[in-house]
Formats: C-alpha cells, sequence, structure tokens
C-alpha cells in the first residue's frame, strides 16, 4: 500500500516526503527499551553477529560490550568453568583487550544483574572478562569443527583389551581384560598405581575424588579408596557380571548379565531393591535423581525407564532392530546405541522417538552426551564419530577411524571442551586433544 502511495506523488514531491518519513522509518529501537530487556534480546545474537551491531551506533556498542551481555551468552554455552583459574589466566595475559574494562552503560551500583551474581564484585564490577571468555570459547568451536585433533596414546596400558575409562581432570582411571584397575596421571601417561582385587575382566567404573566403583564380570562390585587405591567395600548381589554402574552421593546403581537392575545405598552399600523385568543381559543404566527415575538398555531391544523410590516400571521403549549396548539419560531426554548400529534419540515423557543417526557399520558400543547438542559415539567399527544435535543432518560431524589411531573395537569414550578419550580392544587408551595454543582453555573443566 505504501508503495502504491509513493508512485501516486508527484515526482518533485517524493524528496520531501521521504525527509519526513526518514526519521520515522528508521527508529533505533533499542534506545527506546529498558536495559535488561536489550540484553535479553542481544543475547540470542552469536560473536559474529555482536561484532556487527557494535558497529551500528554508539548505543549499540556500548550493549554490545557491556560484560553482562557476554556472561549470559557464555552462561548458555556447553562449557563448565573455573572462575578462579578464570581470573588467573586474565590477571597473566599480555593481551591488554582481555584487560580493558566495555565500559558501563548505568550506575553500577543499580544495575541488576539477573544471574552470576558471585562473580561481581560490591561496587557492581566484573571480576571475570566474560567477553574474552565468549570469544575464547567461540575460537574452540572453530577448532573442535577444524578436524585437527592430535591423539597422544598411553600404549599397553594393559595387557589386553580395555573395557572402561574415565577421567576428571588430569586423572584417569582404567580398567581391562587383564583383571586390573589404572589409575594414571594423563599429561605424562605414567601409571600412579594398579588396583587388584577382581577375579574377573573389570567391565565398568566410575569414580569422584572420594572412592572408585568398579564392575566385573566375577558379579562383585567393589570400592576403592581414590586417594590411596585401598579396597573399602564390596557390594554382593548379582549374579552376573556387572556391565554398568553409576553412583552420586547417595545411591549406585548396577545392571547385569543376570537380567537386573539394582538400586544400592551408597553409604551402607546395602541392596535398596532389585528392578527385574529384562529378558536377557542390561547391558546399561543410568539414573536421573531429579526426576526420581532410572533408565536401563538391554540386548532384549528394549529400554525401560523406572521409579527410582518404589522400582516400578514406568515405561518401556522400543525401536531398536537389535539389542541395545549404551545409553545417557538425563530424565527428560534419553540417547542410545545398540547392535543395529544406529544411535536414537528420545522423548522419556512420551516414550518416541524424535530423531534417529546413522553412520556406524556396526554396534555403536559407547556413547558420551554434553547434556546439549554434542555426542560423541564409539563403535565396534573402529571409529569415534563426533555429532552435533543443532543441525538437521542425521550424519556425524566428523569421524576418528582406525588410520588415526584405533585398531581395534571401541568400548569406551568420553570427552570435555578440549579432548576425547577412547579405550579399545588393542589395549591402548587414546586422548584426543585440540591443538590450541593461542586459546585459553585452562578455565574450562
Amino acid at each position: 500500500m505504501a508503495f502504491q502511495l509513493l508512485r501516486q506523488i508527484p515526482r518533485n514531491m517524493i524528496s520531501e516526503t521521504v525527509c519526513r518519513l526518514g526519521p520515522w522509518l528508521h527508529i533505533d529501537f533499542l534506545s527506546r527499551l529498558p536495559f535488561e530487556v536489550c540484553i535479553l534480546i542481544l543475547s540470542f545474537t552469536s560473536p559474529e553477529t555482536l561484532k556487527a551491531v557494535e558497529r551500528v551506533s554508539r548505543r549499540w556498542r556500548e550493549l554490545a560490550h557491556h560484560p553482562l551481555l557476554a556472561q549470559v551468552i557464555f552462561l548458555r554455552s556447553r562449557y563448565w568453568y573455573n572462575v578462579n583459574r578464570v581470573r588467573r589466566h586474565q590477571n597473566q595475559t599480555s593481551d591488554p583487550s582481555v584487560l580493558d574494562d566495555p565500559p558501563a552503560l548505568l550506575d553500577p551500583s543499580k544495575l541488576v544483574h539477573p544471574i552470576g551474581k558471585d562473580h561481581w564484585d560490591e561496587e557492581g564490577k566484573p571480576m571475570v572478562n566474560w567477553r574474552s571468555l565468549l570469544f575464547a570459547k567461540r575460537r574452540m568451536e572453530q577448532a573442535w569443527r577444524s578436524l585437527a585433533m592430535v591423539a597422544n596414546a598411553v600404549s599397553g596400558a594393559h595387557r589386553e583389551a580395555v573395557y572402561c575409562a574415565q577421567f576428571q581432570g588430569d586423572r584417569l582411571v582404567s580398567g581391562g581384560r587383564d583383571c586390573q584397575v589404572k589409575v594414571w596421571d594423563l599429561p605424562t601417561n605414567q601409571c600412579l598405581r594398579s588396583l587388584s582385587g577382581h577375579c574377573g575382566s573389570v567391565l565398568c567404573l566410575q569414580f569422584d575424588p572420594a572412592h572408585i566403583f568398579t564392575g566385573g564380570s566375577d558379579s562383585m562390585i567393589l570400592q576403592w579408596d581414590s586417594l590411596t587405591g585401598e579396597r573399602v567395600g564390596q557390594l554382593e548381589g548379582h549374579e552376573g557380571s556387572v556391565l554398568g554402574v553409576r553412583f552420586n552421593r547417595e545411591f549406585l546403581v548396577s545392571c547385569s548379565k543376570d537380567k537386573t537392575v539394582r538400586l544400592w545405598d551408597r553409604a551402607s552399600r546395602n541392596c535398596l531393591r532389585t528392578m527385574r523385568g529384562h529378558e536377557v543381559a542390561v547391558n546399561a543404566v543410568q539414573f536421573s535423581l531429579r526426576h526420581n527415575l532410572i533408565a536401563s538398555g538391554s540386548g532384549d531391544r528394549t529400554i525401560r525407564i523406572w521409579d527410582l523410590e518404589r522400582g516400578d516400571g514406568v515405561r518401556t521403549m522400543e525401536g531398536h532392530g537389535r539389542g541395545v549396548a549404551c545409553l545417557e539419560f538425563d530424565g527428560r531426554t534419553l540417547i542410545t546405541g545398540a547392535s543395529d548400529s544406529l544411535i536414537k534419540l528420545w522423548d522419556v515423557r512420551t516414550g518416541g522417538c524424535i530423531r534417529t543417526l546413522e553412520g556406524h557399520e556396526s554396534l555403536v558400543r559407547t556413547l558420551a552426551w554434553d547434556g546439549l547438542d554434542r555426542i560423541v559415539s564409539g563403535s565396534y567399527d573402529q571409529t569415534v564419530k563426533v555429532w552435533d544435535l543443532r543441525g538437521s543432518s542425521s550424519a556425524p560431524t566428523f569421524t576418528l577411524n582406525g588410520l588415526r589411531g584405533h585398531y581395534g573395537r571401541i568400548f569406551k569414550v568420553q570427552f570435555d571442551a578440549t579432548r576425547i578419550v577412547s579405550c579399545y580392544q588393542g589395549g591402548s587408551i587414546l586422548s584426543w586433544s585440540i591443538p590450541s595454543p593461542d586459546i585459553p582453555t585452562d578455565f574450562l573443566v
């Protein structure tokens, strides 16, 4: 309609009309909105868009540089961080842009910080340069997508296949077919101690700063002191190989070849309840205390959801063509890998499969998930694949294959912001790291 009106105006009046309408057609809406609303709107932009925003006007530049905006965007990311490490890095850096305080829009005493209050001092000034942190994270994302990952091998970590491994920081614990549990220092690849106690293969494990729990083909779950390596207890009850253990501060849940899932009290090591329903071995288990649910996957091709308090079955999900070998679970979303070479994502509330990822050529033995949009999987086809759930494609974003280190079935993978750790049939452990000397990564945990 506006175009039709302009066509009817005499040519000698068009210029005058445009001049009069100009101020109404070019309204800076951010200058008319409250500060908090502006921050909320801009928080949905990418770091690249922020660079364009700061070139629009002085007002937009001040908004784009405000530390609260960078903090909101960063805290939506997948990375966990250590504030003390961040401050130490930013105090030691020689880059002046990292230490410059962005311009403040408001009186700091009047500024309302909706999140992260612990990261602001009494005067309302940021104790962390969130903008620097945000762009470091972005460079890390680009490094992940560049495929330039370097493998560091702990050769001969075990005499035979390494079935399970977990790392926290620089400490890694592994278990293998040689019945041994080993504790490693990742930067040096040095074995700190070997723990003997199982009479069969060590098939699964988990550890925290206090304890290591391991499950084996001898039907036993053993508990070790993380600092000394001393064996401090055992959990008895399973009548077949223990194939999975997961725990938190209160509970431990395990699954076994005896077709059962068991819930244990961590402190007393007493079995609280046994869940039966699977027809063959239960290969994987995970629980969500927040949602009061346990998820288990079995060779009978089903995934079962259990009520943690009562032990009752809540839902049974089917969709894989062959047995389920591994799973990740947060209470709302479930991710499974199976012998049919597929990875499936499920909505726990409805029980429906919401997405299928294809790419492996054999059994998907292990999965790791960051809880958001990245999955790493390992398979008997000797590959590790990385999947980005933000895209519409069901294919992996890149693959680490046998030509780059794996020469056997892969049994376990885990990853954090800067590396992927995998263990496999050949008896070695591989740590795939992102070569990023120009990116500050010591703040990531």
